[in-house]
């Protein structure tokens, strides 16, 4: 949408300066309007046509990213994958469309930034908003991983991504409980009824 922004005026000779009250925000439509009949020349002669223009602020709102599962996050299934999430389109940090190559733009570790390399592929959707990480294989049970961004990248203004760029999570719990069967019966028959417990090792549901 357009709007009128309320202007300050001044100036001298053949220049009128107008300055905002407020600064523009980040890709804000203007809309600049100089009435021909109320703009005239030291003997009377008006402008003659109003004279309009439109013109667009730049953006200079860096990019937000979002990872899932969150910063913290405890019980994640093993078998996940992360996900990047991005409010408008990233390029990479020569302002080049991302396509190949999106595993140099994520460190995957265990524990934290200086842990053990974990293997992955990674792939960007079409819309250039969303990383997928996924692990060669399966996380171990209660293991903590570390994932990263690389901070060089951009949106199409060349705005770099902002906030935190790092998430710790831990997997939940995958080891099977241990079953132990007994019975109190000696030499039970096939045709005797008898009692037999069931004990495990870890609470089950």
């Amino acid at each position: 949408s357009v709007e009128l922004v309320d202007l300050e005026t001044g100036g001298s000779g053949h220049r009128i300066t107008l300055d905002q009250v407020s600064d523009f925000t980040s890709e804000k439509q203007v809309y600049v309007e100089i009435s021909g009949s109320q703009v005239q020349d030291p003997a009377g002669n008006p402008l003659g046509e109003t004279q309009r223009a439109i013109f667009t602020t730049a953006d200079i709102e860096a990019p937000t990213v979002t990872f899932s599962p969150s910063h913290g996050t405890v019980g994640v299934p093993p078998n996940s994958n992360i996900t990047i999430t991005f409010n408008e389109p990233v390029v990479d940090d020569d302002g080049v469309e991302i396509k190949d190559k999106v595993e140099d733009l994520i460190t995957l570790r265990t524990a934290n930034a200086g842990g053990e390399i974990i293997d992955f592929t990674a792939e960007i959707n079409e819309a250039k908003t969303i990383i997928t990480v996924d692990p060669t294989s399966n996380f171990l049970s209660l293991q903590v991983v570390y994932v990263a961004l690389d901070g060089e990248v951009q949106d199409e203004a060349g705005n770099n991504v902002s906030g935190s760029l790092e998430a710790t999570l831990t997997t939940a719990v995958v080891t099977a409980p241990e079953v132990d069967v007994t019975t109190d019966v000696v030499s039970p028959t096939s045709i005797q009824s008898f009692p037999i417990t069931v004990s495990f090792n870890n609470l089950i549901t």
